[in-house]
């Protein structure tokens, strides 16, 4: 069996522990999000709890006789991008997907980023704990990433 933890850069893990100390402070939710047999409900929105349920209550009064149910709370979601509340916009746990990785890659090579906001230290974070999943082309563009924000640090 193959340790991936011993196949991360060095460069990577110590962007990783800094990233990790601002991200600490963070209240990172799990994503939850409303399903139903009976009514038309996009599945692709992701709420905190407190806000799906909120959501319910909003759509019950609307459809009283309807069953409208909370689905997630898994440790993370599998996602194409950053994801948030789409009510209270209170930050929600993920991970990315590759099409993600390279949409967060791109976002972050192209414009700067503050490590000083714990938001964006756990967004760049995302992106580097990918690491091991990927090929050479995308591994030395998180590597870069990842010396990046070592320099900024």
């Amino acid at each position: 069996m193959v340790n991936i933890k011993k196949m991360i850069p060095i460069s990577i893990k110590k962007a990783q522990n800094f990233l990790w100390k601002k991200i600490k402070v963070l209240d990172v939710s799990k994503s939850y999000w409303l399903e139903s047999s009976e009514i038309d409900i996009d599945s692709n929105e992701e709420f905190c709890y407190s806000c799906a349920e909120k959501k319910v209550e909003e759509l019950k009064k609307k459809y009283p006789d309807k069953d409208i149910y909370i689905r997630g709370g898994w440790s993370s979601n599998e996602l194409d991008s950053c994801c948030h509340c789409l009510i209270c916009g209170h930050i929600l746990k993920y991970s990315l997907t590759p099409y993600g990785v390279k949409q967060e890659l791109d976002h972050f090579e192209k414009h700067k980023f503050d490590i000083t906001s714990a938001e964006e230290c756990y967004h760049l974070d995302r992106v580097l704990e990918s690491y091991a999943w990927y090929n050479d082309k995308i591994k030395e563009r998180i590597e870069s990433l990842a010396k990046k924000i070592d320099v900024l640090s």
